[in-house]
């Protein structure tokens, strides 16, 4: 009998530790593609001379890419040269890991020059 109780809770921490780890990896895949999607962007608002309508595509694309990403784009003018920009890109994504019920919000961070 005790050998059949040490089998169950083997299998069971082993169950434990599977599905957890699925957690993690899915996290990280997330977090990946959050990263990937803001470096896309920030390169598509810096080939385009930050266009306000390359801007909204792509505020709208996070949008319409996953409903929990919210991207905000600020940019700047330098003041001793009217032509030159710049500006930041903020990317908020939320980090889940169900099994645990971890829920936190991230930013990701882009200077685009």
């Amino acid at each position: 009998m005790e050998t059949v109780i040490k089998a169950f809770m083997s299998i069971f921490f082993c169950l434990c530790t599977v599905i957890l780890s699925v957690g993690f990896i899915s996290a990280s895949i997330n977090a990946r593609n959050a990263d990937m999607f803001l470096s896309d962007a920030v390169a598509k608002i810096e080939n385009s001379n930050y266009s306000s309508s390359v801007i909204a595509a792509v505020e709208k694309d996070a949008k319409e890419h996953s409903p929990e990403y919210d991207l905000q784009v600020n940019v700047y003018q330098a003041k001793n040269d009217a032509t030159k920009k710049y500006g930041t890109a903020t990317l908020k994504y939320h980090y889940r890991i169900g099994f645990i019920s971890l829920d936190e919000l991230h930013e990701l961070h882009a200077d685009i020059r």
